[in-house]
């Protein structure tokens, strides 16, 4: 719901609780993990992702290191990994580290379609870029209405029509201005936009 303060408290509390009925926990990481419950690594994790949206990269990177500390290797920590990677600009090992979190069997989460989408876009790979925007769309109703203002946009450009392309960016990029990005991308011909536009 955005309210990611709210939500990061609320994850501190709960893995402070967690903590409290688990003691095990305390013990060296070597130990503990085989002792702890597995919870707490997911919790670590989605504390994690919520920190990097909130633009904390840092302490993230502490939650990502905690929570593989206290759990064996799962689709949870890839995608916590892409985040702070894509966080970082590290384009290339962010899509990877997505791709081994949906490949790991983590293949009902929108969130990490629609960033792995994102990425594919700004690399220039339209294609791929789509099809995982189409993804998230199909597992969450929420990302719909932008991507297919985005996606009608890009058919636009690409076929020239540039008044009406852009009236659909600016409705995608009021629907979430994080695709402000993705769109300026396109529109300022980086990455190189294929010859067919003309805008």
């Amino acid at each position: 719901a955005g309210q990611l303060d709210q939500a990061i408290s609320n994850y501190k509390k709960a893995i402070e609780l967690k903590s409290e009925e688990a003691p095990q926990c305390s013990l060296p990481a070597w130990l503990g993990r085989h002792l702890c419950p597995k919870s707490l690594s997911f919790m670590y994790c989605n504390l994690g992702q919520a920190l990097v949206q909130k633009g904390n990269v840092p302490e993230a990177e502490r939650d990502y290191s905690k929570a593989k500390s206290l759990g064996p290797d799962s689709p949870y920590l890839h995608s916590l990994s892409g985040d702070i990677l894509r966080a970082e600009g590290k384009w290339d090992e962010a899509a990877s580290e997505y791709r081994v979190a949906i490949g790991e069997g983590l293949t009902n989460d929108s969130r990490i379609y629609y960033e792995l989408a994102r990425i594919l876009w700004l690399k220039g790979d339209f294609d791929h870029s789509l099809e995982n925007f189409r993804k998230a769309s199909d597992l969450d109703p929420n990302h719909k209405k932008q991507i297919e203002a985005l996606i009608l946009g890009l058919t636009l450009w690409l076929e020239g029509n540039c008044d009406p392309a852009g009236e659909q960016f600016r409705i995608a990029s009021q629907l979430d201005p994080r695709l402000k990005e993705q769109i300026e991308a396109l529109t300022s011909n980086k990455p190189a936009v294929p010859s067919k536009g003309r805008c």
